[in-house]
């Protein structure tokens, strides 16, 4: 009875010991962790761009999934996270067809404006899924993963949202800001007028 006593408290010890390395960070003193970091880098494609990117939308999309089979049961997932879009013109689109000279100064016809880029924020992804268990182990045979279609669906859902919310500007207003600018550029280009159509 006394050896076991004895062991006890020397186990309660150890322990408050070990709660006290831990609890002050001190254990990280003491059994210092071995780290090795890698980085490897491959450039997968360069390509040259020339955009004129007129506007940065940064919104929450939310992409919502919903399947049932009378025999296994239902799945839902959502998808929920930020996504920034550029909208701008594709400067590449320009020729020689779109710049007019005329006695007043240069007329620039410009693209339609289109979305440029769209990018989802990383940490912001969230995924909820509920299913039924006969869904989840058929899920788990097929090797189904219904988060990579969620995110397939993102770029489409996210693009729609866009133009259906009004998020982006008309071709009117886009236009206006550039001719805003037209004084400015006439003046460093040497010419009397500029004007974007």
């Amino acid at each position: 009875m006394k050896k076991i006593l004895s062991l006890f408290i020397v186990a309660l010890f150890l322990a408050i010991i070990l709660f006290l390395l831990v609890k002050t960070d001190l254990i990280n003193h003491v059994f210092p962790w071995n780290r090795v970091e890698r980085s490897a880098l491959e450039v997968l494609q360069s390509e040259e761009l020339v955009f004129l990117v007129t506007d940065r939308i940064t919104t929450q999309i939310c992409v919502e999934l919903y399947e049932s089979n009378w025999l296994l049961g239902n799945r839902e997932g959502i998808l929920i996270t930020k996504v920034r879009f550029y909208y701008g013109i594709d400067l590449a689109r320009l020729t020689e067809d779109s710049l007019e000279s005329v006695e007043s100064g240069i007329i620039i016809h410009v693209p339609d404006a289109e979305i440029l880029e769209l990018a989802a924020d990383l940490e912001s992804i969230r995924f909820y899924s509920k299913r039924s268990g006969l869904v989840a182990l058929s899920d788990l045979i097929s090797g189904y993963d219904q988060n990579t279609e969620l995110l397939v669906m993102l770029d489409s859902v996210a693009r729609a949202y866009a133009y259906e919310e009004d998020l982006l500007p008309s071709r009117n207003q886009l236009l206006q800001r550039l001719n805003n600018l037209s004084p400015m550029l006439s003046e460093y280009l040497g010419v009397s007028s500029i004007e974007f159509r």
